[in-house]
């Protein structure tokens, strides 16, 4: 697996788990 593929995961993991926690947290 070429290294910007998993940076590319890697990177839509965690803006996936950001989203995730901003629609989780009332406010």
């Amino acid at each position: 697996m070429p290294e910007s593929a998993t940076l590319l995961l890697i990177g839509t993991g965690l803006a996936a788990l950001g989203w995730i926690r901003r629609k989780q947290t009332p406010q």
